[in-house]
C-alpha cells in the first residue's frame, strides 16, 4: 500500500488546483442514497487553516477553515458536490481530504447529531519514526536462548496437563 491509496478513516484525498482559470474544480457524484437519507459530509485541508467549500446542485453552501463537517437530509437519491476554496487557491495549490456517509433508509431525525464530530485525518497520531528492535538473549557462542525458553515452557506445560489429568 503506497500514501496515495491510503484512506484514513475512510477519507480520500484530492486538490483544488491553483486557481489559474484552466484547471477544474474536483466534484464527486454520490449516488444510490436512498429517498429519505442524510449525508454526513466531512472535508479537511491538509494546509493548516486554509478556507475550504463544498456546494451541491441544490442549495448546500457550506464552508470551513480548515475543515468543515456538514450533515444534511440529502435532495435526491444521486447529489454532485464540487469543492471550492476562496482566495487560499489563488496562490498554490491546495490538498484536502473528503469523506461522504449516508445514513440509510429512514434513520431518525437525530441520526447527524450521533455521528462523530472530530474523526478528521489530523485526530490520527502519527506512528512512532523509530521503532526500537526486540532482541533474543544470546549466549557467550551467540546462540540464541529465545526458542529454547519457548521448548521449556511447552515441555513443562504439557508436565502439568498430564500429570494433573492422572
Amino acid at each position: 500500500m503506497n500514501p496515495s491509496s491510503q484512506n484514513p478513516l475512510g477519507y480520500y484525498s484530492n486538490v483544488l488546483p491553483y486557481s489559474d482559470g484552466n484547471k477544474v474544480t474536483p466534484c464527486v457524484e454520490v449516488s444510490g442514497i436512498p429517498s429519505t437519507a442524510y449525508v454526513e459530509i466531512k472535508v479537511e485541508t491538509r494546509l493548516a487553516g486554509t478556507k475550504i467549500c463544498v456546494g451541491d446542485e441544490q442549495t448546500l453552501r457550506a464552508c470551513g477553515q480548515g475543515s468543515l463537517s456538514k450533515c444534511t437530509l440529502s435532495p435526491s437519491t444521486v447529489v454532485k458536490f464540487a469543492f471550492y476554496c476562496d482566495s487560499a487557491c489563488e496562490q498554490v495549490d491546495v490538498p484536502f481530504w473528503y469523506r461522504f456517509v449516508i445514513s440509510g433508509n429512514n434513520p431518525s431525525d437525530q441520526w447527524c447529531e450521533g455521528r462523530p464530530s472530530d474523526d478528521f485525518p489530523s485526530s490520527l497520531i502519527s506512528p512512532p519514526t523509530h521503532l526500537p528492535t526486540a532482541s533474543t538473549p544470546r549466549d557467550a557462542n551467540g546462540a540464541s536462548h529465545g526458542s529454547f525458553s519457548l521448548l521449556s515452557l511447552l515441555a513443562v506445560l504439557l508436565i502439568s496437563i498430564l500429570f494433573l489429568s492422572n
